[in-house]
This record gives structure tokens, sequence and C-alpha cells, in this order.
């Protein structure tokens, strides 16, 4: 029987693989391109994508529920089908390969510092590939249930974070200039590059109509969310010295204190971004295992899930530190908004260019 998932299920899929980034490492990127005016930066880079997704399902509405790889079997059969596949596995294992590679790094850091570094990755693939074994019907489910309860949480530590805060701390407004702001701060709009996961699960929506909707809740909320984090990182820790911390919103939560016996409340927030991963990663690894199956007319997906799982864990791992992570995501990351943006419009255009074709 076919999947259709309602309006909420698909916005908070799409909320929480946007999201999961500012959690993690991100932040200290926007504030290395935009230093004081990292938050001005988040408004101009939500406005962007808000117009791209726009102008994209525009585009889109004559292909209605098809997915991006359905689009491109009718533009060019089923070697462009395979093309696009391969393109957007490559690219969505890439995403996935950063945000999958600072988490045990960081776990070890400041939960499991005795641990070995495999058995958190080992546990971590394991948690992984049962959640996307589930499926994104139950992951969708899943995640309508916890992403209230994480905003809360991360509510609580942000507001519990507001005396910390100095007004100071904004100026300069335009921090390194309107140049880093406004242009080379263009790249930054990756942040909003998992919203192709949209037109991928179209089949699994309802209708094109609360797909689309979705698309604009979540970029929205996903928006104010990164804008809150990022204006109240920057009204804590002045820049440069805001530069030196490698997870910024996990930084917010050390400061946070209740009287004298509550001074380690960020181990509420280490479970709300510990369960968050994890259902990101089953989530893209669900997706990339789908886009296998549909690329190469493959019968099931399930049996190869723990293999491309293991495969991307293991490839994610071959940088030998965090700082070759870092410089190849910054190489990476104008080919990877590049493609999550604006490929689906592109699909989009020759599509109904195709179909204008095929009526005359």
């Amino acid at each position: 029987m076919k999947i259709l998932m309602e309006k909420r299920e698909i916005t908070t899929i799409l909320i929480n693989v946007i999201c999961i980034k500012m959690l993690l490492t991100f932040p200290r990127t926007i504030v290395l391109s935009a230093g004081s005016a990292s938050w001005i930066q988040i408004i101009y880079a939500t406005l962007l994508t808000l117009l791209i997704y726009f102008i994209t399902m525009k585009a889109y509405e004559k292909a209605g529920k098809q997915c991006i790889l359905d689009l491109s079997q009718q533009i060019g059969g089923k070697w462009l089908k395979a093309f696009v596949g391969v393109v957007l596995i490559s690219i969505l294992g890439f995403n996935m390969g950063i945000v999958i590679r600072s988490f045990p790094e960081s776990i070890k850091e400041v939960l499991l510092q005795g641990t070995n570094m495999s058995l958190i990755v080992i546990a971590l693939g394991i948690a992984i590939g049962i959640g996307a074994y589930i499926g994104i019907e139950a992951l969708g489910r899943i995640n309508t249930i916890f992403l209230p309860i994480a905003s809360v949480v991360l509510a609580i530590f942000l507001a519990l974070s507001i005396p910390y805060c100095h007004i100071n701390n904004l100026f300069p407004i335009l921090g390194k200039g309107a140049v880093n702001v406004f242009f080379k701060g263009f790249q930054n709009i990756v942040l909003f590059s998992d919203i192709i996961v949209v037109n991928i699960l179209l089949p699994y929506c309802k209708n094109f109509e609360s797909a689309k909707k979705s698309g604009y809740s979540a970029i929205l909320l996903s928006g104010i969310l990164s804008l809150i984090i990022m204006l109240i990182y920057t009204l804590i820790f002045r820049y440069p010295s805001s530069t030196q911390f490698i997870m910024p919103t996990y930084q917010i939560s050390r400061i946070v204190r209740i009287g004298l016996f509550f001074q380690r409340l960020e181990a509420f927030f280490e479970f709300v971004w510990s369960i968050s991963l994890y259902m990101y990663g089953s989530i893209y690894i669900f997706i990339i295992t789908h886009l296998l199956k549909k690329a190469f007319n493959l019968k099931y997906h399930k049996p190869i899930i723990f293999a491309v799982t293991s495969f991307i864990i293991a490839v994610t791992f071959i940088p030998s530190s965090m700082i070759k992570v870092f410089d190849l995501a910054g190489y990476m990351g104008y080919v990877v908004y590049v493609i999550g943006l604006f490929l689906p419009l592109v699909m989009a255009l020759l599509y109904r260019i195709k179909c204008k074709r095929q009526l005359k």
C-alpha cells in the first residue's frame, strides 16, 4: 500500500534535516563569514531560499507529485534518471557525512571522554540503520512527537541564556562588511540545501499542495530558529572570540545555570542533540537507499540499508581530523547548494519545455 504522509510529518522531517546543522558546527561557519552580522546573514539566506523555493514550486506545478527522478526519466530516459540519481546520492551522502563526522568526536569530547571512538561510531551506525529500516512513515510520526519536545528544551535553554547577552556585541552591525555578509555569504544558503528532500519525497505526500506548504513552513521555521540561535550566540560571545568554539549552540547550553545545584543542564541539550542526529541520519539513509532503488530499478531498498550506512560512515572517517573535514566542506559548499537548491528548478523547467514540445 502506498505510504501517504501528512503535512505536519513532512514539515517536521524537513525542519530536522535543515536545523541539525545549527546544533552542531554550522553557526561557526556563519560567524567566520559575517562576524557580528551573522544573524543578518541568516535573514538574508532565509529570504533568498524562500525566493528560490517559490520559483521552483511554480515551475514544478505541472509535474505534480512526480519526484525528481521520475521527471529525469521522462525528460531523458533511464540513463538521465540514473545519472541524476548518482548526483543526488553523492550530494546527500556528502551532506550527511559532514554532519555525521562531527557527532562522534563531539560526543567523545563532552560526554564519553574515555570511550573508544570506534564504539561510538558503531553504535551510531546501528541506530541510524535501524531507524532507516523502520521506514519514512514511522520516522515522520516520531518526528512529529519529538520535535515539539526538542523545541521546548531548546527554547528553555535560549531563554535562560538571555541574562548573559550584551547588546554591544552586535556592533559593528554589518560585522565583517556588506561584501562578506551579502556577496560572499551567499554560499551559506547551503544551510537550506536539504529542502531538496521535498522533491524526493513527493510521491509519499498526500498531494502537491501539502508538500509545497510543508516546504514553506520548514524554511520559515528553520530560518526563525537559526536566527534566534545566531542572535543569542552573537550577543553572548563577542567576535572574534565567538570563532573559537566548534559547536556554538552547545557552548550556549554550557553557560546556563540555575542556582548552585543545577549546573550541568547541558545534558538535556545533549539528549535533544543526539536524538535529532539519529533521526537525521535515519531519514538520510532511507532517502539514499530509496534513490538507489529507484535510479537502478532495484526491487527492494531494505536489504541494502546497513551496507549503505556502513559505507557512508566508513568514507566519512577517512579524513584524519575535523580541520580537514571543514576544509572539504568549504570547497564543496558551492556544489552542494547549487545542486540542492537549483537542480529541482532545472528539471522542472526542462519537463515543462518537453511537455510544450509534445503539444505542438
